[in-house]
């Protein structure tokens, strides 16, 4: 996450802005032509306003980070009769009038000349054809990262037409912004402060184009766009403005059919770009969608050089307000980028959840402690921060950079007993782009816990889990290895954590309370049902999990443990048995790929058959086993079945 001083702009990434030559001159080879001198001043022209609210914001960060007005470079593009004649590239002296030499046509012969600012040394190399296909060329806007323009400058372009005459020429050129301008300043009313708080913003649904031609089609520009969501600001680092201030792409979307009228309404239509701000209610997770446009009821339209003001006043969560779009269900495991900074909060009431466990926590803002149990990487550097835990939530960060893993963080009581953990997965990789699909599922490309999906890659073989828990165990460290991998404790540092093996206590009722207090510990049982839930009877639990996602699946917010039956198709010719790499590979899905990653004894703990058997949990089960998938190098077993207290890996299928 980024602080907002940084100011989340939107923009193109384009090529370098190293500064050549301070001018570059290529001109083409028309006939019957002549030069001329041209003397060009460039000016910024004004950004029109569009106020939504009674005021017009002011800047939310440093004003010099960002320039509306200050010229870096230039290229002065020219087309005679709509073909490319001449380019010069500029870096220096664009404060005051400067001259270039120009191709005239004493025939009138049409010629228009553009002025693209700001796009860097290397945007023009390659000589356009002709100025319809200039015209209609984009330039890629696939991140936010690197996008800043040297000084904070903004992509601008201008035009004008060169006039027939032989003498000295002198031109203003006003050069209009490539992109819009979204101001958002939200407030929250006294009575609900003591109960919200916003915790991040980013901006969605954003194309991942600019175009140098202005649409003139409203409703579907551009035609068909690829878009991608921003990333996430943190709205609690101490000195955060109330205010952001984005730069963005045309997206005109058109007019929806809000008729009421009012501001509440405006809800959204497809692909139109939008501010979402995340925080929690009464520990609850909280969306608002905002969309810019013309104004707060109909308009989605996102046009260049036009500055949108918002203003927003949260005055609750209320479900006539079609703003808040979502309140994201809580979840057992959070994926976390890699980037030092990244971030999390996980609201504590998941510990109320359980009907066997009840409330534990009569107020969710006090009463307990976050922590960090473990993680797996001993580089990875992972803290909890309990700053806003009135608003019943901790924060998790990572403060290393680049590095992947996994870790188990918790709250604890205040006589120091585990209430509810939680699976922080730190991976660069995106669950809802990489996906693959086939029986008519969609499932994640990789193990849950995998840094990787890479054949023959121990970083693909993921965590463990005991059929019915929600809290992961290390797998082995290596893709042929019977050794498991280290655990590292605490939030940073190398010391190994004491994760252990004991048999299930007989002594209770069943043994869930201890299995949600104690998360490192594998339950194995050397007896029937060689489950790690049973106590005193052998009464099992079959609901631990199921179809519908439960309390207790392991995998993120709008993923679930794979269902018995999912893996149907599967078996010894739609699968690729790929044993130089210990694993199999779905035939009709490119690169899928699952490892051999053996187990952990329901009897012991102990790991065995890693890179010869691969096991895969279900959510289902069958008489006192649980549902699984099962190969190794010459069989496939689409439905099998196996000890509850066996450790497996677990492939999540969107929910």
């Amino acid at each position: 996450m980024k602080r907002i001083e940084s100011l989340l702009l939107v923009l193109l990434t384009l090529l370098g802005m190293s500064s050549c030559s301070n001018e570059l001159s290529d001109a083409g080879g028309s006939d019957s032509l002549f030069e001329v001198e041209v003397a060009l001043s460039l000016r910024s022209s004004s950004a029109s306003a569009l106020v939504s609210g009674t005021s017009v914001l002011s800047r939310s960060t440093d004003p010099s980070l960002v320039s509306d007005t200050v010229l870096h470079n230039a290229w002065i593009l020219q087309f005679i009769d709509g073909t490319f004649e001449k380019k010069i590239y500029k870096d220096t002296g664009l404060d005051k009038a400067f001259g270039v030499k120009l191709t005239n046509n004493a025939s009138g012969v049409q010629s228009h000349i553009y002025v693209v600012a700001n796009a860097g040394a290397t945007a023009f190399l390659t000589d356009p054809d002709l100025e319809a296909n200039f015209l209609a060329s984009s330039l890629s806007v696939p991140t936010e990262e690197g996008i800043l323009l040297t000084g904070g400058s903004l992509p601008m372009l201008g035009k004008f037409d060169l006039e027939v005459k032989e003498q000295v020429q002198t031109q203003t050129v006003y050069l209009d912004r490539l992109v819009a301008r979204v101001r958002l300043k939200w407030e929250i009313t006294p009575a609900l402060a003591s109960r919200l708080i916003l915790t991040s913003a980013r901006v969605c649904n954003v194309p991942d184009a600019l175009y140098l031609s202005a649409p003139t089609d409203d409703s579907s520009f551009p035609v068909t766009p690829t878009l991608y969501n921003g990333e996430y600001t943190d709205l609690t680092v101490a000195g955060t403005p109330d205010s952001l201030v984005y730069y963005l792409p045309d997206n005109r979307r058109g007019t929806g059919s809000n008729a009421g009228g009012d501001a509440m309404n405006k809800s959204g239509i497809e692909n139109a770009t939008y501010i979402e701000l995340i925080g929690f209610y009464n520990g609850d997770r909280v969306e608002y969608h905002l969309y810019p446009g013309a104004d707060e009821v109909n308009d989605y339209n996102l046009k260049r050089n036009t500055d949108y003001v918002m203003n927003f006043t949260l005055t609750g969560i209320s479900t006539d307000d079609k703003r808040v779009v979502a309140r994201s269900a809580t979840s057992n495991c959070y994926l976390v980028p890699a980037a030092s900074g990244s971030a999390v909060y996980i609201p504590v009431k998941r510990a109320n959840q359980t009907v066997e466990l009840g409330r534990q926590l009569p107020d969710l803002g006090s009463g307990w402690s976050s922590s960090v149990l473990w993680r797996d990487n001993s580089s990875l550097e992972i803290a909890t921060d309990d700053t806003d835990k009135a608003y019943g939530i901790f924060k998790v960060k990572v403060n290393s950079t680049g590095q992947s893993g996994n870790a188990l963080v918790c709250v604890k009581d205040d006589s120091n007993n585990i209430l509810w953990s939680w699976h922080i997965w730190v991976s660069d990789f995106d669950p809802a782009v990489t996906a693959e699909t086939y029986d008519d599922q969609t499932f994640m490309d990789r193990n849950l816990g995998a840094v990787s999906n890479t054949s023959g890659d121990a970083g693909a073989l993921g965590l463990l889990y005991q059929w019915g828990r929600k809290d992961p165990f290390a797998g082995a460290k290596a893709v042929n290895s019977n050794t498991l991998k280290t655990l590292y404790s605490g939030a940073s540092g190398t010391t190994p954590y004491a994760s252990t093996n004991t048999a299930a206590p007989s002594g209770s009722a069943n043994n869930l309370t201890n299995g949600v207090r104690n998360p490192g510990v594998f339950y194995f049982n050397t007896s029937a049902p060689y489950d790690w839930y049973p106590g005193i009877t052998t009464t099992q639990n079959d609901a631990l999990w199921g179809t519908v996602k439960t309390v207790y699946d392991p995998c993120p917010s709008g993923w679930k443990v794979a269902s018995q039956g999912s893996f149907s198709s599967w078996d010894a010719s739609t699968s690729n048995s790929n044993w130089g790499d210990n694993g199999r590979s779905y035939v009709f899905v490119s690169n899928s790929w699952y490892p051999a990653t053996g187990y952990r004894s329901s009897e012991s703990g102990a790991p065995g058959n890693v890179g010869t058997n691969g096991y895969y949990w279900s959510s289902g089960a069958h008489d006192t086993d649980g549902y699984m998938f099962s190969f190794d190098v010459g069989s496939v077993l689409s439905t099998d079945e196996d000890p509850r207290a066996s450790g497996f890996p677990v492939r999540c299928v969107e929910d």
